[in-house]
């Protein structure tokens, strides 16, 4: 993917990982590097910055972590900060930031998980790092963590969050429920779907909207079939196709929710609840 933000040389400005509470957040160590031998590639962040700056305040008081992270925040590139993110709209925790940290700007590049994704990867290619944090949803955070791009997660605040969102690279910061939606112009009530498996029924041929990213939903609702209704997973599988079939794949949330709202659809299968 193509775009037009300003690449820069890459220098590691992760102070901010531990001042933004909002998580699937770390910063960039860099790029990997390959072992001039041939072997694996190296851990960007093994001996950086980031990691020394996480080791020095491992042990540090909350008041003088936070200071000393404060001024180093404010030293790198004038306090300017990089945000990735997905959210539909940051600005109401950009300014909470910024109004707790006035001396700290935030620049914000908002897109699709899998667009910012791509991007980083890109600028990581290209020995460029264009964001301090980064903010997705989970199945994208991994990847970048699989490519040795994640500075460790470090806050005295994770044990505060459940621990089904610890991840020793990434913090979650948010739920997202993934709920059918559909245009009462469109579809009667006595056709509006009572189960996941009604969507699967001949009367939507056409009508459906499936968007193509909710990896994590198909898995779970699948586990769920299993678990509590008894399916083998080749038919919880199976209720799946049979769904596709009547369906069209969008791509995005808020394009397949404009899709429906326009007309184009009557009904999308998996949205968030926003």
């Amino acid at each position: 993917m193509s775009h037009p933000h300003l690449r820069r040389p890459v220098r590691t400005r992760c102070a901010v990982v531990a001042l933004s509470i909002a998580a699937l957040v770390t910063a960039a160590c860099g790029s990997p590097m390959a072992d001039p031998a041939g072997g694996a590639a190296a851990d960007p962040c093994a001996g950086s910055a980031a990691l020394n700056l996480v080791e020095r305040t491992a042990n540090m008081p909350v008041a003088e972590r936070q200071s000393l992270l404060e001024g180093e925040a404010v030293a790198a590139a004038g306090g300017s900060i990089d945000l990735y993110t997905e959210l539909n709209d940051p600005q109401p925790i950009v300014d909470a930031f910024q109004k707790k940290y006035p001396d700290l700007t935030v620049n914000v590049y908002r897109a699709g998980s899998e667009q910012i994704r791509q991007r980083v990867l890109e600028e990581s290619a290209a020995n460029f790092s264009g964001a301090d944090v980064v903010e997705m949803d989970s199945l994208e955070m991994a990847i970048l963590d699989e490519n040795k791009l994640l500075a460790p997660a470090s806050s005295p605040m994770i044990g505060e969050v459940s621990e089904a969102a610890r991840f020793p690279r990434y913090t979650g910061d948010r739920l997202s429920y993934i709920v059918p939606l559909w245009n009462t112009n469109l579809l009667a009530p006595g056709d509006v779907p009572k189960s996941l498996e009604d969507l699967a029924d001949p009367r939507f041929k056409g009508k459906l909207a499936l968007e193509s990213s909710d990896v994590f939903w198909f898995a779970g609702l699948v586990k769920y079939m299993e678990r509590e209704q008894g399916k083998t997973k080749d038919e919880a599988v199976d209720v799946f196709r049979k769904i596709a079939a009547n369906a069209s794949i969008t791509s995005g949330h808020t394009t397949t929710t404009e899709l429906v709202v326009a007309g184009q659809y009557a009904i999308a299968s998996n949205n968030f609840i926003h």
